[in-house]
């Protein structure tokens, strides 16, 4: 997805994360109001609905920035010289991927001519479907994803929270696996904030890496 300027990649993020704000505060009423029975179907129904939300918005989020990365890479004619480290690094994982799928050695020769030749050449891969949230958004994973868009973990205040999104993902399996837990409701009020406090944390996290050009060597 082309996405041209800062403000359409802020617009585009606000928006994806507003209408699932609307839900997590509707989904984290109606458990508090529900009653007997009713509570402990709603607590499990809600646990996954909130990780849905949750990797949801990071998968979305993410593919946004890198179609704003990619959108700016072509249209300034920029060179993979003039990329920075990890926007090389996804190049050169799709290239690695799609030679180790094959036996030809004209496969492999064109690997080999990028590094000869076109490192100097404008850039010109297509950046969409390199962010996978694996099986699970786990903590882990998060730290990878954030690594291919070149933005480090380093904040204590987020790191701290990380073993709280483990248990999240957690429960959501035990619940997606068929298994009758419930979540007691003060955690899963506990957890309805962690997850609007991280993917706050994560959009902002985003539009700095626009705002510096995170994308480029040289900045």
């Amino acid at each position: 997805m082309k996405v041209q300027t800062q403000e359409i990649l802020l617009r585009l993020l606000q928006e994806e994360r507003v209408w699932r704000l609307f839900e997590i505060r509707k989904l984290d009423a109606m458990v508090a109001h529900a009653k007997g029975d009713d509570k402990a179907l709603a607590l499990r129904a809600g646990t996954a609905l909130l990780y849905a939300h949750w990797e949801g918005f990071v998968k979305k989020s993410t593919e946004l920035y890198l179609g704003y990365v990619e959108t700016q890479l072509k249209a300034k004619r920029v060179h993979y010289n003039q990329v920075s480290r990890n926007v090389l690094a996804v190049v050169l994982r799709k290239k690695a991927h799609q030679a180790s799928s094959s036996k030809r050695i004209g496969t492999f020769l064109e690997l080999a001519d990028f590094f000869h030749a076109e490192y100097a050449d404008r850039f010109g891969v297509s950046l969409a479907g390199s962010i996978s949230t694996a099986a699970n958004l786990t903590p882990a994973v998060l730290v990878e994803i954030l690594a291919t868009l070149g933005i480090e973990v380093c904040d204590d205040s987020i790191t701290d929270r990380f073993e709280a999104l483990d248990e999240l993902v957690a429960d959501r399996n035990s619940v997606a696996h068929g298994e009758h837990i419930v979540p007691p409701a003060k955690v899963f009020s506990e957890r309805v904030q962690l997850v609007l406090s991280m993917t706050e944390w994560v959009q902002g996290a985003l539009v700095d890496a626009a705002s510096t050009n995170a994308h480029m060597l040289v900045r």
